[in-house]
């Protein structure tokens, strides 16, 4: 493969000098961008370690004050599990979303309603 970028010539030492330039340059140019890729990504990682830290502090500083709030059932939903439902893409635009009746449940009439159908 080498010898086929190079061409016949450099089998027999013979190579013009002007396409050893122009190979330098190339050569010189990919070390270029894969300089700025190198130096990218270390940012990246600097801010992703960064970005680690910060989170770790935050669920540092939540675990150690203690949650006094009594959520009801219809409380925890609104401000906890549809958010993150709806975060993660789930449109719950539907109200068989969130309650969808269903049969076999431990009761006189065995129906009832489930939470949240995904």
């Amino acid at each position: 493969m080498l010898i086929n970028r190079l061409g016949n010539s450099a089998v027999h030492g013979h190579r013009p000098v002007e396409q050893l330039q122009r190979l330098e340059a190339q050569l010189h140019e990919r070390d270029e961008k894969l300089s700025a890729l190198l130096a990218d990504k270390t940012a990246l990682d600097a801010a992703l370690t960064r970005l680690r830290g910060e989170i770790a502090k935050a669920k540092k500083a939540n675990t150690e004050q203690a949650d006094t709030h009594n959520y009801s059932e219809a409380e925890t939903r609104d401000y906890f599990i549809d958010l993150l439902l709806k975060e993660a893409g789930w449109a719950l635009d539907q109200e068989r979303d969130r309650e969808f009746p269903v049969e076999g449940m431990p009761n006189n009439e065995g129906k009832g309603f489930v939470d949240y159908m995904l």
